[in-house]
């Protein structure tokens, strides 16, 4: 919501700077976002909560200013003469086919008007600055009383309309082409205006370009009605249009402004226009307007909340500055532009709001502490997932939305599953539906490091829920290439005998058998690669019989590792084990692994000797130098000359 500083004044005595008036907003609930200076005046830009539709307004800031118990006081502004108003039964120019949608719909008749007249600078000043683009001087002005009340309106050519405006459902795959030259396809939730022929407007969204008023305009009809909120909720979204309309009527606009709006409409066009009006024609069923609740309120309750001391008297004052009707047993009920006071909690709020949260003292809360049982289940996934990342796995945690590609489709056990559930406003098409198995996301996991990493072995895990019929929870590993990471000797490819070991382990864990085990385990392929994968089904296998483990954590680096590779010549009864163990003996700053990757003997290596080569890999929680780490490997030099005379090879 966006207005001018000197619009506001318009309602209100303002006595305050610029920058307390946006303090005082924002520590009444209602924030400011940001505010500017254009010219003389400044451009306040408030972001306001779903819930307080009642903002949305130049005045309904003003009504909420006057309500924070500062110096501000709501100005008595000049009455507007009063239209005549008329409620025929049969209406000639409206029907409305679905009542509940539209329960009031308010409109006048302006015939013989000149459309070419020039919009007043003031009303174009500040469109422009809150951003409306100019149209025309009936459309300008009904964007400006909307931004200045907070009542959307519509205006129809009236020569364009065919037998009855009705206010209708849309018919699956009807059309309509917005005044934003876009064309939408409806369904049936989509509410619409339509006459014999053609459908004129989106309800409280957007209107049509087949009846938009133009150049040659002489008689036009202007609707100002009430549109059930509910109703609204989304369909804009839907149809990915936004529009100032939209915006206030999905979070409600009060019913009692429909026929106000219309008044301040012609009380403007009056002073720059000469036409010939109707009265303001309303239909309307009461019954289905929207009615205040009355809540009993206990204060004794909101002063515990709230942790204050606020006499009955004080608390009813508060109310009251909002609009709400108390009585004397403290039954309330809200004004009709308070869509958001159902109950206790809502009032509770406000009377917070209005007495000031800085105002609230601070005080200690003493609970009492209860030592939690064990949770067993946590302490159990935790100990499988120590011993899968001790097997050299990596867990994956993945988004349990996914796409609707061909490993998706199936259960947990590989079987065809076609009932996945579908995300009703899913982030984008790839994440649109629930996943039913971990499988197609892990393997898409090793698809991309493959891409970015020269590894050739990949093994990673995930313990999650999968959605199927019901809600479960599994443990899927998946493994593909070499079954170890780079190394000296012959490197074999990791199969489905290596996750039956992985099943094995995970049964120690939770002290059962494969026979008591629900698990399933197979190989997906694709021109590249065999995916081998193990899935455990979870539900009711994790108690208190499970071994539970010590837990230590290692902190990580997210820092770049450097490597650096020694090549050299040993005698060949010298074990690696040895090197290994007075390498680590010497304590070399920021070595965090050691890999053998070659081991060779014989050839022109002389008689006695063996050529071994080893990479060193060097990690900190800073990023390390080269100069550094040449450092740290001219230790390890060392200690493999001093301990076993060898012998470096350049």
């Amino acid at each position: 919501m966006k207005l001018t500083l000197s619009w506001l004044k318009e309602y209100i005595n303002v006595p305050y700077k610029i920058n307390v008036v946006c303090d005082h907003l924002t520590m009444g609930g209602v924030e400011v976002d940001s505010y500017e200076k254009i010219d003389n005046d400044y451009l306040i830009d408030i972001d306001l909560t779903p819930n307080r539709s009642d903002c949305l307004s130049v005045k309904g800031v003003a009504r909420e200013l006057s309500c924070l118990g500062y110096k501000y006081k709501l100005k008595n502004k000049p009455k507007i003469t009063p239209l005549k108003k008329t409620t025929l039964k049969n209406n000639p120019y409206v029907k409305i086919s679905s009542k509940k949608s539209c329960p009031k719909f308010s409109y006048i008749i302006l015939n013989n008007i000149n459309i070419n007249k020039k919009t007043p600078k003031n009303i174009l000043d500040r469109l422009d600055a809150i951003g409306i683009k100019k149209t025309n001087i009936v459309v300008d002005v009904l964007n400006y009383i909307m931004i200045e009340i907070g009542q959307p309106m519509h205006a129809y050519d009236l020569d364009k309309i065919d037998g009855k405006l009705n206010v209708r459902f849309a018919r699956s795959g009807e059309t309509i082409n917005g005044l934003d030259g876009s064309k939408y396809v409806l369904d049936k939730s989509n509410l619409v205006i339509s006459d014999n022929k053609t459908i004129h407007s989106l309800a409280g969204i957007l209107g049509s370009a087949e009846s938009s008023i133009s150049a040659r305009t002489k008689n036009i009809l202007i609707e100002s009605a009430y549109f059930d909120n509910n109703i609204l909720s989304n369909k804009a979204r839907d149809l990915k249009i936004q529009t100032e309309s939209s915006h206030r009527f999905e979070r409600g606009v009060d019913f009692t402004l429909s026929e106000i709006a219309i008044e301040n409409v012609i009380h403007v066009l009056q002073k720059n226009l000469t036409f010939d009006k109707s009265k303001i024609s309303v239909v309307a069923d009461k019954n289905l307007l929207p009615k205040s609740l009355k809540v009993k309120l206990d204060l004794n309750k909101i002063n515990k909340s709230l942790g204050t001391s606020i006499s009955n008297k004080q608390a009813q004052s508060y109310l009251k500055k909002i609009g709400c009707n108390v009585n004397k047993s403290n039954v309330v009920s809200s004004p009709s532009y308070r869509f958001d006071l159902n109950n206790s909690a809502d009032y509770t709020e406000e009377i917070a709001r209005i007495y000031g949260y800085n105002n609230i003292l601070e005080s200690k809360e003493i609970l009492p502490v209860r030592i939690p049982n064990k949770n067993y289940r946590y302490h159990t996934s935790c100990k499988i997932k120590q011993y899968l990342s001790s097997m050299g796995f990596n867990e994956c945690i993945n988004y349990s939305f996914t796409s609707d590609d061909q490993n998706e489709n199936e259960d947990w056990e590989g079987k065809k599953f076609n009932q996945r559930k579908e995300i009703s406003n899913p982030l984008n098409e790839s994440l649109a539906k629930m996943r039913s198995n971990l499988l197609g996301s892990l393997i898409k996991n090793i698809q991309y490091n493959r891409n970015i990493s020269a590894n050739n072995s990949y093994k990673f895990f995930e313990i999650s829920k999968i959605y199927t019929t019901n809600e479960h929870e599994v443990l899927t590993c998946v493994v593909c290439g070499d079954r170890y990471d780079e190394q000296w000797c012959e490197n074999k490819s990791i199969d489905i005998y290596d996750l039956l070991s992985i099943l094995d382990g995970i049964c120690v864990i939770l002290k059962t058998s494969r026979d008591n085990l629900r698990y399933h385990i197979g190989t997906k392929r694709n021109e590249k690669d065999n995916f081998h994968y193990l899935t455990i089904y979870l539900d009711h296998k994790i108690d208190k019989n499970c071994v539970l483990p010590n837990f230590k954590f290692s902190k990580y680096s997210k820092y770049p590792s450097i490597r650096r590779d020694i090549s050299f010549l040993i005698n060949n009864n010298i074990k690696y084990q040895d090197i290994i163990d007075s390498i680590k003996k010497n304590n070399v700053q920021f070595l965090e692994k050691i890999i053998l990757f070659d081991m060779y003997e014989g050839g022109n290596i002389e008689y006695g000797k063996k050529s071994v080569a080893m990479g060193f890999i060097f990690q900190a929680n800073r990023t390390l130098t080269s100069k550094e780490v040449e450092e740290y490997i001219s230790e390890v030099r060392s200690t493999l000359e001093r301990n076993y005379n060898a012998e470096i090879r350049e």
